[in-house]
């Protein structure tokens, strides 16, 4: 989990800086840009990150996965039922 969120809070970062520095928009332009990223960047974070149950633990993977946060390496500390029950392969309703 701390690899997963350290990827995404560089992603956001990195998208943030690409609206902070695009001088062809205005700065208000830019800072209404970052605003409105941040705060939905912010909400994925908290629906991605936070709590920390067993029940909540399948869904959460399964979401980190989808976003691509965690490549193959990172999960083989897991156990092959957890692995197997967030395999996105046989998910096909997180594509809709």
């Amino acid at each position: 989990k701390d690899a997963a969120l350290e990827k995404y809070c560089e992603t956001v970062l990195s998208d943030s800086e690409a609206l902070i520095c695009d001088k062809e928009q205005l700065a208000h332009s830019r800072y209404v840009s970052l605003y409105q990223l941040l705060k939905v960047k912010d909400k994925e974070l908290g629906q991605l990150f936070d709590g920390h149950s067993r029940a909540r633990a399948s869904a959460q993977l399964l979401f980190i996965r989808k976003a691509g946060l965690l490549d193959e390496s990172q999960l083989m500390n897991l156990s092959e039922e957890f692995r197997e029950e967030t395999n996105l392969s046989k998910l096909s309703y997180l594509d809709n």
